[in-house]
C-alpha cells in the first residue's frame, strides 16, 4: 500500500445535516493538493450525500459505518451495501465492536462483508480483543475474526480487504489508553499470517492493516512510523478539523518521503 489510508468513523454524529456538510467541507479543504493519502469520511447513512464529492476527487472518498447483506426486501431499518454504492460510497466498514456488542454474529459480519466486495467497494473490516491476557490467547478469537470475515468471499476478490485492528479496550470515551505502536506492530503481522492462511502469502503481504482505538494527533505519528500501520481509523477525533489537519499532514509526509 502506497499511500496512507485515514479513515474518519463520525459513529452518530454530528446532529444535523447543517453541521455535518460544514464539518465535510472543512476536511474536503483539508485534503486539497495532498498526495501519498487517502482520507475516508464514514458520516451516518443519512448525511452521506450531504458530503458526498461533486466530482471525483483524488485522495478523498466516502464510506459507510455498516451495510446490510440483502440487496433489497422487507427489512425495515436496514440499508444495504448497493445503496450505498448507488451513492458514491468506495469503502463500508464491517464488523466494529459497537455492532458486534448490538449482535452481529461472525456469520452476519462475513455475510456483510461478501456483500460489501460484491458491491465493488472495500471492506473495512474491524478485529480486536475485549481482554489483552498475558498468555496470548486473545490471538485466538483475533485469528478466528479474520478467517470468518472473509470465509465468503472468493479469493480473486481479497484484494478489496483492509483489516482494522481496535482493541475494545481502547475504544470509546471511557478508553484508559490506546494500544502502543510495538504491540500493534506484532499483532498486525499476526494478522496478515492469519489472512494468508486464506488468501495465500503473496496477497496477504499486500494487505493493508490500521490501527484503531483513542488515536489522536499526539500518537498518530508513532503508530504510523513505529507500528507500520498502513492507516488509521479515527473515533471521536474525527470531529475535530484541527487534529485531523495533523494526522493528514503527518501521513502525507511519510508518503512523501519514500
Amino acid at each position: 500500500m502506497n499511500s496512507k489510508l485515514i479513515v474518519l468513523n463520525w459513529k452518530t454524529n454530528p446532529i444535523s445535516g447543517v453541521e455535518a456538510t460544514k464539518l465535510g467541507v472543512k476536511i474536503k479543504d483539508l485534503i486539497k493538493n495532498k498526495k501519498n493519502v487517502e482520507v475516508v469520511m464514514c458520516p451516518p447513512a443519512p448525511f452521506i450525500p450531504l458530503v458526498m464529492p461533486k466530482r471525483k476527487n483524488k485522495g478523498l472518498a466516502v464510506g459507510a459505518q455498516d451495510a446490510f447483506f440483502v440487496g433489497s426486501g422487507s427489512y425495515t431499518g436496514r440499508a444495504s451495501s448497493e445503496m450505498f454504492k448507488s451513492l458514491g460510497c468506495e469503502y463500508v466498514i464491517v464488523g466494529h465492536s459497537e455492532k458486534r456488542q448490538d449482535g452481529d454474529t461472525d456469520e452476519v459480519v462475513a455475510k456483510k462483508v461478501e456483500s460489501v466486495i460484491r458491491s465493488n467497494m472495500k471492506a473495512i473490516i474491524c478485529v480486536g480483543e475485549e481482554i489483552r491476557d498475558k498468555e496470548g490467547k486473545y490471538l485466538n478469537l483475533i485469528r478466528h475474526q479474520v478467517i470468518s470475515a472473509i470465509s465468503l468471499v472468493k479469493k480473486s476478490y481479497l484484494k478489496d480487504v483492509i483489516i482494522a485492528y481496535e482493541p475494545l479496550w481502547a475504544i470509546g470515551k471511557d478508553a484508559y489508553k490506546a494500544d502502543d505502536p510495538e504491540s500493534f506492530f506484532h499483532n498486525a503481522v499476526f494478522i496478515k499470517k492469519a489472512f494468508a492462511t486464506v488468501s495465500g502469502s503473496e496477497m496477504a503481504v499486500k494487505l493493508p492493516v490500521l490501527y484503531g482505538g483513542s488515536v489522536t494527533a499526539d500518537n498518530a505519528l508513532k503508530f504510523l512510523v513505529s507500528g507500520r500501520a498502513d492507516g488509521l481509523l479515527i473515533g471521536r477525533v474525527s470531529l475535530l478539523p484541527e487534529q485531523v489537519k495533523d494526522i493528514i499532514y503527518m501521513a502525507e509526509q511519510l508518503g512523501n518521503n519514500k
